[in-house]
């Protein structure tokens, strides 16, 4: 899936990250697939409301459909999710006269639909390994990587590096779905992204991603600070209960923050901090 919508998804932006993102959960028949929607803004960085709108907008166009829990709900409860493969690819018939079993109906055009078929419905969705010069017969690996990074300097001693190193392109696809959402690559305006050729000469591909809750660093986490708790339940307009103690009202805050127990659990661990 990640090879098809680099090769087949010529959006750039959020909506880009997003694919890759949904493209990286689920598995190859695009199955599997249940994040929730402040999952999704994490990862790519956005606003939860961004992310929504992003999600809602590729229901609409069909690369994805909903096919359970369609209300959505608790995390245990999320939509569940069908990324649609034969979006991606468009795959020309051999017979210039399509038949009438091959015209699709109103509801199958229909990408809100619930149940929407496939436009081609005796055609088998394109197989997953695709030769990557059928989206452009010119390009190279070396132009999908540099389409795809952010910053755009020294192109000629990058794709010598590139030839030198003779990366995995899925491996450097994968890695730069969380490198270019990651603080270090956003803040200052992207003052600190590496030159691509740097970043190829080091491998930085093979950069280990830091756990975005809780960091290597000697830092504490907010969630596991009171006076943090607090100031995270007042940004969020949230009150503790008349009915709830300390305890179950710094949960509901982590809850409503994205916070995994485990993760708290782990934090509160490495920092030695007493219940």
């Amino acid at each position: 899936m990640m090879t098809l919508v680099w090769d087949f998804f010529d959006r750039g932006g959020s909506e880009k990250l997003a694919m890759l993102a949904l493209a990286d959960w689920c598995d190859d028949k695009g199955l599997n697939l249940y994040p929730s929607i402040s999952g999704i803004a994490k990862k790519i960085n956005v606003s939860e409301s961004q992310a929504r709108r992003i999600v809602h907008k590729f229901i609409d166009e069909g690369y994805l459909e909903v096919i359970g829990n369609h209300d959505g709900g608790s995390p245990s409860a999320s939509r569940r999710y069908r990324m649609v493969v034969s979006r991606f690819v468009h795959t020309p018939s051999t017979d210039a006269t399509p038949s009438a079993d091959a015209t699709p109906s109103m509801g199958a055009r229909d990408p809100s639909h619930g149940c929407a078929l496939p436009l081609a419905p005796m055609t088998p969705e394109p197989p997953l390994t695709i030769n990557k010069t059928t989206a452009n017969k010119n390009a190279t690996e070396f132009d999908l990587f540099w389409n795809a990074y952010p910053k755009k300097t020294g192109k000629l001693f990058a794709e010598k590096c590139w030839k030198k190193q003779s990366p995995n392109l899925e491996d450097v696809m994968k890695a730069l779905v969380w490198q270019v959402a990651s603080d270090q690559w956003t803040k200052d305006g992207g003052q600190f992204i590496p030159n691509p050729a740097k970043y190829l000469s080091q491998g930085r591909w093979q950069d280990e991603q830091i756990d975005p809750v809780i960091k290597a660093t000697t830092e504490k986490p907010w969630f596991i600070l009171p006076t943090k708790i607090e100031a995270e339940a007042v940004k969020r307009n949230l009150k503790q209960g008349r009915f709830e103690n300390w305890e179950q009202f710094a949960d509901r805050v982590r809850s409503e923050a994205g916070i995994s127990p485990e993760a708290f659990i782990t934090a509160k661990k490495k920092f030695e901090v007493k219940a």
